[in-house]
């Protein structure tokens, strides 16, 4: 993992009141190398669980943002974001994202919502996103992910250019991954 340049502005005196303050991070050209399938990983047999979390302070992020952000493997590009950015705050087990956006070349969205990180992790998402297929009108569309995190409900509806619901039950997540999906439209 490499990192050009982060930068953090935070306002200390609120720790004193018991929270943590960030007014704005800023990350500047996140890169990871994934390592190749030649080397060694550990396996278990054990299912993998999320644990119980509790946030020890409250606090507010007013702006993260990451200009930069790419995955490769064996220098082949898997994954490039160009811009990242929330406003995210959080107290004992409850973590909140708001105008949350990413953006690449041939993607992009805004989203909101809640994270439980305990129970089940329930999560409440709703937003909207784009996607611009080669040789392709783009699409447009909102989003919906609620649920635990283990087993979401995502429901995708494309806007334009037809309005087409997209419904997926995820089950397992965290292990042997299972879906269902199920599109409804007018005029598909």
């Amino acid at each position: 993992i490499s990192i050009e340049k982060i930068s953090c502005k935070w306002e200390h005196g609120r720790l004193l009141q018991g929270n943590f303050h960030i007014a704005d991070i800023t990350v500047k050209n996140i890169t990871i190398e994934v390592k190749s399938d030649t080397d060694a990983v550990a396996e278990t047999s054990e299912s993998p669980s999320l644990p119980q979390f509790t946030i020890p302070v409250s606090f507010f992020i007013g702006q993260l943002h990451i200009d930069g952000f790419s995955v490769s493997k064996d220098l082949n590009e898997l994954f490039k974001l160009d811009t990242f950015s929330a406003h995210l705050s959080g107290h004992d087990d409850q973590l909140l994202f708001e105008d949350v956006k990413l953006s690449a070349r041939n993607f992009g969205g805004m989203t909101h919502g809640r994270l439980t990180m305990s129970g089940g992790w329930p999560v409440d998402l709703a937003g909207n996103w784009w996607v611009k297929p080669e040789m392709c009108s783009r699409l447009k569309g909102d989003l919906q992910v609620s649920g635990a995190i283990a087993d979401p409900l995502v429901k995708l509806t494309l806007v334009e250019p037809e309005q087409i619901e997209l419904k997926s039950e995820i089950t397992d997540l965290l292990g042997e991954i299972s879906y269902q999906v199920g599109l409804h439209g007018s005029e598909v």
